[in-house]
């Protein structure tokens, strides 16, 4: 069973995804060119998939 924060609406969900997937996107970025040092986590990407998948399960389940 997963927890869902009722205050949370669809659009804050789409919101803190697309700025956690902008931020991993400009690291890997940053790292492929070697601008940076720093490699982003090895598993971030499954996660924010995850999350994708996730909200859009919800979004399914609410209809919208």
């Amino acid at each position: 069973m997963t927890y869902t924060n009722p205050n949370k609406t669809v659009i804050n969900r789409l919101n803190y995804f697309t700025k956690q997937l902008n931020k991993y996107s400009k690291a890997r970025f940053d790292y492929l060119l070697r601008r940076s040092d720093k490699e982003p986590c090895s598993n971030r990407f499954e996660r924010l998939r995850l999350y994708k998948d996730l909200m859009h399960k919800m979004i399914d389940q609410q209809n919208y």
